[in-house]
């Protein structure tokens, strides 16, 4: 397995990583809007991929920081196949944590899912499942 930033998708990057969003439990948006937001913003994002014989098997995406808070970046969207190695996980959040350091980025904010039950065992509290963190870049 490597991990690499995908500058140039082919079509096959695209089908791989659309059925990787399509896992992604509760997603904000569909496919294709996914798609069309990826092909809007392509200039903005940075998204490493984890790639076994060839196919992509896990992606992150990184978004620019925005005007109204230019230190805080974006990891909107995270999808990996079940059973990846830690390993490589950790390495593609590392090119996207660097990435987002090159922008002039100094925190980032992601969202990830959480079992109400997890999160009331946690924090003492009921929100959704749907959880925005957000992480210092050292």
């Amino acid at each position: 397995m490597i991990v690499e930033r995908l500058e140039n998708p082919t079509c096959e990057d695209l089908a791989d990583i659309l059925e990787l969003f399509k896992r992604i439990k509760k997603r904000t948006c569909t496919a294709s809007a996914f798609l069309a937001w990826l092909d809007q913003q392509w200039g903005n994002l940075c998204v490493p991929v984890i790639r076994d014989e060839g196919r992509i098997v896990g992606f992150t995406v990184a978004e620019t920081p925005s005007i109204l808070d230019p230190k805080t970046g974006w990891l909107p969207f995270t999808s990996l196949a079940s059973g990846l190695p830690r390993q490589f996980v950790s390495e593609g959040l590392r090119m996207a944590e660097d990435w987002l350091k090159e922008q002039g980025a100094t925190k980032y904010i992601y969202q990830s899912q959480r079992s109400p039950r997890a999160l009331l065992r946690a924090y003492g509290i009921k929100p959704s499942k749907e959880v925005l963190y957000e992480k210092q870049i050292r």
